[in-house]
């Protein structure tokens, strides 16, 4: 009698944990298909061309917006809606049932109205925004809101004073793919986030270090050395006039700095522009201008922060584009005089 009552308990306890196991796979199930309570959260998932409703499924299963790929499966087929999917990138939540899913995967994919857009090396933030609105991405004024309201939480911005350009010298110059309807906020982090990329697969922040220089501050000298160099072979060598003149406490006189100050572009630099009262003027102040005057590439990060030695104190670049680079202010004078029309250091007429 024992042994059957023991075997009846037994029985009892494995049926309510199998009944109980049983009730939670159902209530599991049942929040995937109806999304009682799934956390939310937005995904852009890619759905490729010919992808198979498995394919799909696994796709989905693989951005956390469902769970059981295989009920999802089955669901469609009950459903009759295989094959009926488009192809391309769709923003999707994470809290969506099947069926929004699937209304949402019938709908035009995103990528339909993609935009592609390259941004120049030495490209101001100005020239960025306009660059990005002409392809129909937004407009000024929202992209000038997003610069404004925006505190980005990268790293390499926490210690950059506030300027009248915010971002200038990070929007890192590349070819971009971005959605027509995409916010002005995510198309500035894309560059942000390039601009972080870039810096650390060059190890720029830690190179500069080893000279006594912040990031901000060769982030602001690269962009005057792109800005005033068109052959790459020079980057390094016009890099090591600006710091030979700041370690003798030389003004560093770069006209593109000028120009910057201006807000224009002129053809050369007169004396009366070098005497405009600004912190990005390098006639004007001692030191490296209050920010970048453009965005640099790679090259001129690098430039900045490895400088090539060198016992020049001058430079100035003719209207071709070739520099000439001296050791005394006499050199130089007969070179502005040979070649005139140039820019460089002192190089204003």
């Amino acid at each position: 009698m024992k042994k059957n009552k023991v075997k009846k308990i037994i029985i009892y306890c494995v049926s309510i944990i199998a009944f109980l196991v049983l009730l939670y796979f159902s209530l599991d199930i049942l929040n995937d298909f109806y999304s009682f309570v799934k956390p939310y959260g937005k995904v852009e998932v890619d759905i490729k061309k010919g992808s198979s409703t498995a394919m799909i499924a696994d796709t989905l299963n693989q951005n956390k917006i469902l769970k059981y790929p295989m009920i999802f499966k089955l669901y469609v087929k009950m459903a009759k809606q295989e094959g009926k999917a488009n192809y391309g990138i769709f923003e999707l939540n994470r809290d969506m049932g099947y069926r929004e899913i699937i209304a949402k995967l019938k709908e035009k994919s995103l990528d339909i109205d993609v935009e592609k857009f390259t941004i120049p090396e030495g490209f101001t933030q100005s020239q960025v925004i306009g660059t990005i609105v002409s392809k129909g991405v937004g407009n000024e004024e929202s992209f000038e809101k997003a610069i404004t309201k925006n505190n980005f939480t990268y790293d390499f911005l926490k210690d950059i004073p506030q300027r009248e350009s915010r971002y200038e010298g990070y929007l890192f110059p590349d070819t971009y793919e971005v959605f027509k309807t995409e916010e002005p906020t995510s198309v500035l982090k894309r560059m942000l986030s390039n601009f972080e990329k870039k810096i650390e697969d060059n190890n720029i922040e830690e190179k500069a270090k080893a000279i006594n220089m912040t990031l901000d501050q060769a982030v602001i000298l690269a962009s005057m050395i792109e800005r005033e160099t068109l052959k790459k072979d020079d980057l390094a060598v016009v890099s090591s006039v600006f710091h030979n003149r700041l370690k003798k406490g030389m003004k560093l006189q770069s006209c593109v700095t000028v120009l910057y100050a201006l807000g224009s572009h002129k053809s050369f630099v007169t004396i009366a522009d070098t005497k405009v009262e600004s912190p990005y003027n390098t006639y004007f102040i001692t030191g490296l201008p209050k920010g970048p005057v453009c965005n640099p590439g790679v090259a001129a990060l690098k430039a900045a922060v490895e400088p090539t030695q060198s016992d020049y104190y001058y430079f100035y670049s003719t209207t071709n584009g070739k520099i000439y680079f001296s050791k005394t202010y006499n050199e130089h004078l007969a070179i502005i005089k040979k070649y005139k029309g140039g820019t460089g250091t002192d190089a204003a007429e």
